[in-house]
């Protein structure tokens, strides 16, 4: 998901062309915005997602490319000031780690995920962080 000040109606990375995007260093979000952004974009790593964020409010950066979560939470944050561009995906997964033979806890994990996904809560929580349905002026 690309995050940018609501400074104009960008509609997809390729839209980022000559512009800066931001990312955090080493994350599947730079490693996705160096393979597809455009050529004449260019891409500047952060350490993390204070600094990446300061970037984008200070002009630093045009845009950044983050997991979709923390962008919704962004943007959510101050209301009109942002603007998200674009939903791709990365092919990316969340999970739990479990030390390896841990049999009994991956168990119990599995047990629950399937209660909560069998009686809707899976569906509510993953409604509220990773869809855009839980923004109300997304473009």
């Amino acid at each position: 998901m690309v995050l940018r000040p609501r400074a104009d109606e960008l509609t997809s990375l390729d839209a980022l062309s000559g512009l800066t995007i931001g990312a955090i260093s080493g994350s599947t979000g730079a490693a996705y915005a160096d393979a597809n952004a455009p050529d004449s974009a260019t891409v500047v790593g952060f350490a993390n997602g204070d600094l990446l964020y300061a970037a984008l409010d200070s002009g630093e950066v045009d845009a950044v490319v983050r997991d979709l979560p923390l962008n919704i939470s962004r943007f959510n944050s101050e209301p009109g000031k942002y603007a998200l561009v674009g939903e791709f995906d990365t092919g990316e997964q969340y999970g739990f780690a479990v030390a390896k033979g841990n049999t009994a806890l991956a168990d119990a994990l599995n047990q629950q995920l399937k209660r909560v996904q069998a009686d809707g809560t899976y569906q509510n929580i993953y409604d509220q962080y990773f869809t855009l349905a839980s923004t109300t002026t997304a473009p």
